[in-house]
């Protein structure tokens, strides 16, 4: 087992123990094609805000609104709430092998998308 899917079994299994195993229902559903994407956003959306706190400009209260408007943009994108997302969520986290399986597809996405930076920056090298 690759160390990030026990770290995943690992959180899901925490979950699941500390919550009762009731399936929560969202008032949308997201199939697990939009689940991914969703993932891959965040992730997205994280990994700017890391860079944002890497700045010399960086403030906390700037960082507090840069987040809550980054997804609420991300929720009106799909066309969902924060709760539908957390419904969503929760709903896949209890079934472990579906959630490291979307996982999975999400770090395929961002594997992805980094390399297509990397081309993008490569080419920009040598153009200049």
């Amino acid at each position: 087992m690759k160390p990030l899917q026990f770290v995943i079994m690992l959180i899901c299994t925490l979950l699941a123990s500390c919550t009762s195993f009731k399936k929560e229902k969202p008032n949308v559903v997201l199939t697990d094609k939009q689940m991914v994407a969703i993932l891959t956003d965040i992730h997205l959306i994280e990994a700017s805000l890391n860079e944002k706190q890497r700045s010399v400009a960086y403030n906390i209260d700037s960082s507090k609104i840069y987040t809550y408007s980054a997804y609420q943009q991300l929720f009106e994108k799909y066309g969902i709430t924060n709760d539908d997302w957390q419904k969503n969520l929760y709903n896949a986290v209890l079934d472990s092998k579906k959630f490291i399986t979307l996982y999975d597809r999400t770090i395929e996405n961002l594997k992805e998308i980094d390399s297509l930076a990397q081309v993008k920056s490569n080419v920009h090298r040598n153009v200049n």
